[in-house]
């Protein structure tokens, strides 16, 4: 049963007890990267593992801060806010809603460089659990860091033919 996270705000990146941070390289500019990561929810499913291809804004054009929107991950439904859209360099959520026993709040800070031709990828997770959890919060935060890797590589292959249709 989804419930509902804490809010948190920019400056739980620095402040969460549990921190996730990887720096991946993605042949694809700033501006494709973000708009894969920002505009088109359904599209994680076709590069992030786990996520379904049925995402998409509960929130109205133009979307922005503050604007939330439906994922779901394996057999969970995730209510995202939008805590960052700082076109093509950063975009970041907060998760509002979901079923994920002994997280009290958790968001993602996506941050995009342009290095050598392409982007640089900076993910931060953060997490916060209850006490009892405090082992399993942490896992939570290295096991999507390791996807992160495997992700990148399936985004930079989608954007790279994309471009080739171009």
């Amino acid at each position: 049963m989804a419930s509902d996270l804490a809010p948190v705000d920019l400056s739980f990146f620095t402040s969460a007890p549990h921190r996730t941070v990887r720096d991946v390289q993605i042949a694809a500019p700033p501006e494709k990267v973000f708009d894969a990561l920002a505009r088109d929810p359904a599209g994680w499913g076709q590069w992030f593992p786990g996520f379904s291809r049925s995402g998409r804004y509960l929130t109205a054009q133009p979307h922005g801060v503050g604007s939330e929107r439906e994922m779901r991950l394996g057999g969970t439904r995730l209510v995202e806010t939008v805590l960052a859209w700082e076109e093509p360099s950063r975009w970041a959520f907060r998760v509002s809603s979901a079923a994920m026993p002994g997280v009290r709040a958790m968001a993602e800070d996506y941050r995009i460089t342009p290095k050598d031709g392409g982007s640089l990828l900076t993910w931060t997770v953060a997490l916060s659990g209850a006490a009892p959890m405090t082992f399993a919060v942490g896992a939570v935060g290295a096991v999507a860091g390791a996807l992160v890797a495997r992700a990148a590589r399936n985004l930079e292959r989608r954007l790279q033919a994309a471009a080739g249709t171009d």
